[in-house]
């Protein structure tokens, strides 16, 4: 789900130490599009930073990459990815021996599928026009 990637990442971000001001606004960003309250993000940020945070790890490279996905899905979901949000993928995935081009590629496809489903809408849009409805 979302709301597992986020915690996640919360968790993942907050392995470092330390959580700086662009990080934090970042994972607010991603909360609010999880449908997660700022407070709530906070407390999972104390909660990570303090070691209370249980959210398992990933079993293996292949959930990793799909909690990836999902991640970029997030990261992408205004149709842009901010330089902070890409630090924190590559960061994630380096924790689980992606490379840089993994995450390159799952943001690709993020981008593909977000053109895909824009252009769908658009052809919705035009046969309901046509079609008078």
């Amino acid at each position: 789900s979302s709301r597992g990637a986020l915690a996640w990442t919360v968790k993942m971000v907050a392995s470092t130490g330390m959580v700086d001001a662009g990080e934090r606004q970042l994972l607010v960003a991603l909360g609010a599009r999880c449908g997660v309250e700022p407070a709530r993000v906070e407390q999972m940020l104390e909660m990570a930073q303090a070691g209370r945070l249980e959210v398992p790890d990933p079993p293996d490279a292949v959930t990793a990459r799909a909690w990836l996905a999902t991640m970029a899905h997030i990261a992408m979901a205004d149709g842009r990815l901010r330089p902070q949000e890409g630090k924190i993928l590559s960061r994630a995935a380096q924790q689980f021996g992606l490379s840089d081009a993994d995450v390159n590629l799952l943001l690709r496809q993020q981008y593909s599928a977000r053109v895909a489903s824009a252009r769908d809408e658009i052809r919705t849009a035009q046969q309901r026009d046509e079609n008078g409805s």
